[in-house]
């Protein structure tokens, strides 16, 4: 398998992946990319394509058509707010809050497997504490 990376006019870069005479083009989606129909990261991208489960068929995605939108959520840090206010005054999280809470994490390349995710963010918080000596 042999991966490029193709630098576009925003700064961002997509990557051309070649394998079995086969080529794709994974295009950079916030911070995932996409692939003939697939949503994931460069890694999940390539065990796809190395598996044979990726249609080489499926048109190439434009990366234009993927530019707007893709931080249309709520802030994370607003729907902490949100949640921890309720957390202390005894209220319930109303379903909006939730709601967005899933929205923001799957622009923010969350939210698709919960045990994935679990494992992800115990990572991220035994680095950050380790970093930090906390």
């Amino acid at each position: 398998m042999k991966v490029k990376g193709i630098k576009r006019n925003d700064g961002k870069k997509d990557y051309r992946i070649s394998h079995e005479n086969k080529n794709y083009k994974a295009v950079k989606c916030g911070s995932l990319f996409l692939c003939n129909g697939m949503k994931g990261t460069l890694k999940e991208i390539k065990v796809h394509i190395s598996n044979g489960s990726l249609d080489d068929d499926e048109p190439e995605p434009d990366p234009v058509q993927y530019m707007n939108g893709l931080w249309d959520c709520v802030h994370p840090c607003a729907l902490l707010v949100l949640i921890t206010d309720a957390l202390r005054s005894g209220e319930d999280i109303p379903d909006q809050v939730f709601k967005e809470v899933a929205v923001t994490l799957d622009k923010y390349g969350w939210g698709r497997n919960a045990g994935e995710d679990l494992v992800r963010a115990n990572k991220e918080m035994r680095n950050f504490t380790e970093r930090e000596g906390v």
